[in-house]
């Protein structure tokens, strides 16, 4: 009896009665090597995510969801952004040439309206431009799956000419001339499409595989 607290039994800490050297639990009995291969101490020793060492391991399908999404609100942020800037541009430019102050509400509809009509649009080519790749990725991968980077390069290069030659471009000018070159206009807008879109897909493949390309 220790300060009216009953002494633990000799044994085991907290007082059973009973030997505690004769209690084995079955979950202390396995093979080190289980967690550590071959007795190597650097091996891993941890169980992690796919696509979180090194290089993602998902396949283009399931990265497509994210890169659609991340695209879209990427050219959302952009095009909100050019929206503030042309509308308070254009707000002032009315101001001034009206010689009067415009009303707040007015000049806070009319920059909204740029804001919305900017961020829309280019949220919508930002997410053309992301499905057609990964269409188009997706399909490569189905055919040849052993060099992922050449699939997005060839991918990168197709989604360029394809969307520099679908879109339509701003008439300029006399109607008549632009329905006559029109054929032309859209091949070379595709192949600058096209350039486009390998040097930023070279970039890409260039800022998450330096350590494959670029030699120290």
């Amino acid at each position: 009896m220790v300060g009216g607290v009953p002494a633990p039994a000799p044994g085991l800490p907290g007082g059973f009665g009973f030997n505690s050297s004769a209690i084995q639990s079955p979950y202390l009995n396995f093979d080190p090597n289980i967690i550590s291969p071959n007795n190597n101490p650097s091996a891993a020793e941890w169980i992690s995510m796919d696509g979180a060492i090194n290089k993602p391991t998902r396949g283009r399908f399931e990265m497509a969801f994210s890169q659609i999404g991340g695209s879209v609100f990427a050219g959302a942020a952009l095009g909100g952004t050019s929206g503030i800037v042309n509308g308070l541009r254009a707000t002032n430019q009315l101001q001034l040439a009206g010689g009067q102050a415009m009303p707040s509400a007015i000049r806070r509809t009319q920059l909204l309206n740029y804001v919305i009509k900017s961020s829309s649009n280019m949220a919508n080519a930002f997410g053309v431009v992301a499905v057609l790749y990964s269409a188009i990725g997706v399909g490569l991968s189905f055919v040849s799956e052993s060099n992922d980077d050449l699939n997005s390069f060839v991918a990168g290069a197709t989604t360029g000419a394809l969307y520099g030659g679908i879109s339509s471009p701003r008439p300029k000018g006399d109607a008549t001339m632009i329905a006559k070159l029109k054929p032309m206009q859209r091949v070379t807008r595709s192949a600058v499409g096209c350039g486009v879109g390998m040097a930023l897909t070279a970039v890409y493949l260039l800022m998450f595989n330096k350590e494959k390309y670029i030699k120290y």
